[in-house]
Order: structure tokens, then sequence, then C-alpha cells
């Protein structure tokens, strides 16, 4: 039986490192469209985030934690950059750029000792200290940090500006009158 375990180990191993590869590749294509004024469009965005993921879940089924706790990191801060909690910066851009070209050299065997967890406290810093896009960015500058559409009006959902029709039901959120004394 140990056997048999010892071929499954290897092949799902070596079909971790032919998937990783391609997450790797993506990342690298994608970090490749950076504009010319910083920052990446949404949809760029969006491909670093599903390979970031994709790499993390990967790495945990093959037993590979520096490289899915480098990937969480990652993914932290690709979310902060989608939603705009977190401004594209030449530290945001060079702690990208340094984590993917890490995963290349851990999945290469080539990766020196704490590497990993050097970005991962370099992402978790970025993510504590650096301001959020709309402190540090103006709407013309990058299309990550541009809104894709307006928020939509908050007084609209508010229970107590919803009329009530003659008549009709009184809004959910409305508590029931009280019921007789005598029932």
């Amino acid at each position: 039986m140990a056997r048999s375990d010892a071929q499954f180990d290897r092949k799902l191993a070596a079909i971790f490192e032919a998937e990783a590869a391609g997450h790797v590749q993506r990342m690298q294509a994608a970090l490749a469209q950076v504009e010319p004024e910083g920052g990446l469009p949404r949809a760029t965005l969006e491909v670093l985030f599903r390979a970031a993921h994709s790499l993390k879940g990967a790495a945990r089924a093959v037993g590979r934690d520096g490289i899915e706790t480098l990937c969480h990191a990652t993914e932290g801060v690709l979310a902060a950059l989608q939603r705009e909690r977190l401004a594209w910066t030449d530290a945001a851009g060079d702690l990208l750029h340094d984590a993917v070209a890490a995963l290349e050299r851990e999945l290469r065997g080539a990766g020196p000792a704490g590497a990993l967890a050097a970005l991962v406290a370099r992402g978790e810093a970025l993510l504590r200290t650096a301001p959020p896009a709309s402190q540090s960015q103006s709407q013309s500058q990058s299309p990550a940090a541009t809104p894709t559409s307006a928020p939509a009006p908050t007084s609209a959902s508010s229970p107590a500006s919803a009329p009530t029709p003659p008549g009709g039901p009184t809004p959910p959120d409305t508590p029931a009158p009280p019921a007789p004394a005598g029932a």
C-alpha cells in the first residue's frame, strides 16, 4: 500500500508543478500590463487574483505551505487593490512583482530560505500602512482606482423613506402594532 501512496504523491507533485507553472506564467503576463501612470486594469487584477487563488489551493493540496501562505497574502493585496482599499503605488507593484518572482524561484527549487515569509510580512505591512486609493489617487489616474459605477443612493433603501401605499401593507421593517389588552 505504501508504494501506491508514494506513486500517487509523485503523480500529484508532477501535476502540481505543471499547473503551478501555468499560474505563475499568467501572473507574470498580467503584471507586464502595468500602465505607464501606474496600476492595472480591473480585469487584469482579476486575472492575477484568480491565478493566486488557484495556486494557493493547489499548493495546499500538496502540502507546499510557503507557497500557499504567499499566495494568500498576495490575494489580500490584490483584493485591497480591487476594492480600492489600497492605492497602486510603487511599493504595491514591487511587492507583486517580487512575490511572483519568488513563487517562480520556489517552484524551481531555487528559493532562498525565508524569502516567502519575508514577502508575506511585506504584504501584511503594506496593507496596514498604505493609504486607500481614494486618499492617494485622483479619479483620472488609473483604471484600478476608478470606480466602475456610482454608488447607489442610500436614502432609497432606508425604511423611513419608503412610502407606504394607502391601505397597503406596512413595510417589513415596521414593527407590528401591539395586540389589544383583552385578547
